[in-house]
Parts: C-alpha cells; sequence; structure tokens
C-alpha cells in the first residue's frame, strides 16, 4: 500500500491563490512529511475498506454454507457429520441400523445439496460451519 497515495488535487489546493487576496499569491507548500502522514492515513483507510470488504464477502459465504446445510434432512446431517469423521457407508449403515445402500442414497443427496464433488471438499465446508469438533 505505501506510495499508493496520490495527493497531486491536495498539493494543487496550496499552489492555488487566496481568494480574498487582490495579487495573486501561492500558499506555501507543508514539508514533505506531512504528506507522508497523509499518504499513511490514506492508505490506512483503504486497508480497513478491503479488511472490511474481505470480512463481509466471508460472512456470506458463510450464510450460504449454513443454508446448504440447513437444507438438508436431519437424517443427511447425520450421516454427512459422520463421513467426514471418515467413517465408512458400512460403518454408518451398521450404527443407524440402516442398509449401506441407504447411506450412500444420503450420501449422494446431501453431496449434491451441498455443491460438492469431493469428500475433500465436504470435509472442508464441514470445518467452516464447525461441525466436526478437533481431536485432542
Amino acid at each position: 500500500m505505501g506510495g499508493s497515495c496520490d495527493l497531486s488535487g491536495w498539493m494543487l489546493g496550496y499552489l492555488r491563490p487566496f481568494p480574498t487576496s487582490s495579487t495573486p499569491t501561492a500558499r506555501t507548500v507543508p514539508p514533505a512529511s506531512s504528506w507522508t502522514s497523509d499518504c499513511r492515513g490514506i492508505d490506512a483507510i483503504h486497508l480497513g475498506l478491503a479488511r472490511d470488504r474481505a470480512q463481509r464477502e466471508n460472512e456470506e459465504a458463510l450464510g450460504t454454507l449454513r443454508a446448504r446445510f440447513e437444507s438438508l434432512t436431519p437424517r443427511e446431517r447425520e450421516i454427512m457429520i459422520q463421513v467426514v469423521q471418515g467413517r465408512l457407508s458400512k460403518q454408518i449403515a451398521y450404527d443407524l441400523g440402516i442398509s449401506e445402500v441407504t447411506v450412500k442414497v444420503h450420501r449422494s443427496n446431501l453431496m449434491r445439496k451441498m455443491s460438492v464433488r469431493s469428500l475433500p471438499e465436504l470435509g472442508r465446508m464441514a470445518d467452516k460451519l464447525k461441525l466436526v469438533s478437533e481431536k485432542t
């Protein structure tokens, strides 16, 4: 960001004559150190705006993920959590008392509803949604 500050318009204001003067005289130009501090202030404002924009985009993306997750049925949510924990379809089926084919159908549906094509992508979404607690 340093050096990106454009003070040309600001400097021109100092070179224009005073409106109350009968003879045109130029204002004195402030020392370069004040230009630098103004530039830092403008750069800080730009940095703050960029950070705010990024935060808003992240919040919007997280809201979209939450909406997708909320669109899942309770069974699909349950299976999603177990899938991202690394459990196999046959293990999930045994624990839930359903067939492995049923688990695969639910997994296929949740992948479609979450708009993902791979299990690693599903895992990243689960991390963002904080669905799986960290193992210590």
